[in-house]
């Protein structure tokens, strides 16, 4: 790590070890190296649900507001028998600074703030890099918009890079997700 890095961690600590007394316990995994993004959020992810059943993944550079952890609390429980719902979205790009009533089905899972059940995520950890050729509009056939080449174009960029190792997790898990007819829950 750099000094730049250094310093970020230990700002993170200092805000994780302030929580120490809102809950039970606090446990931190914390690597000696960058092990970039890939294998550190899936390492993460991994050691978690190795110790918990469900989880509201609050990544670095996300700000939550305590309704989604209410809110996750509710869907842990609203929604664990539903094995087609994959994860539970803490933000909406269509529904910006809104509360809503009802929750919605989404299939395009969106990581900033989120959480899930660890039946979930071994799920989704199956095959984790086995991406195919298929277009993505062909595996998004319960979605109600019009398909378009760009659509295709752009998951297609995406889902290639990860064949020739860019570092990212989620676009496995959304190339997962829409292969396999699953959904997010979204508040």
């Amino acid at each position: 790590a750099n000094s730049t890095d250094s310093i970020g961690i230990s700002k993170c600590l200092e805000v994780l070890e302030s929580f120490s007394s809102e809950f039970r316990s606090v446990e931190i995994l914390q690597s000696q190296v960058n092990l970039g993004c890939k294998k550190a959020c899936v390492r993460a992810l991994d050691w978690f649900f190795d110790n918990s059943d469900f989880g509201v993944i609050i990544e670095d550079d996300v700000l939550v507001s305590e309704s989604f952890i209410e809110f996750s609390s509710w869907a842990a429980t609203e929604y664990q028998d539903r094995e087609e719902i994959w994860f539970i979205n803490g933000w909406s790009p269509f529904h910006r600074g809104e509360i809503l009533e009802q929750p919605w089905l989404g299939r395009i899972p969106l990581f900033w703030g989120w959480a899930t059940w660890k039946s979930r995520w071994l799920d989704a950890r199956k095959d984790f890099m086995a991406i195919g050729s298929e277009n993505p509009s062909d595996l998004l056939t319960n979605m109600k918009f019009p398909r378009s080449d760009s659509f295709d174009q752009y998951w297609r960029n995406c889902f290639n890079k990860v064949k020739e190792g860019y570092d990212t997790w989620d676009y496995p898990i959304i190339y997962r997700m829409w292969k396999d007819r699953k959904s997010t829950r979204l508040n």
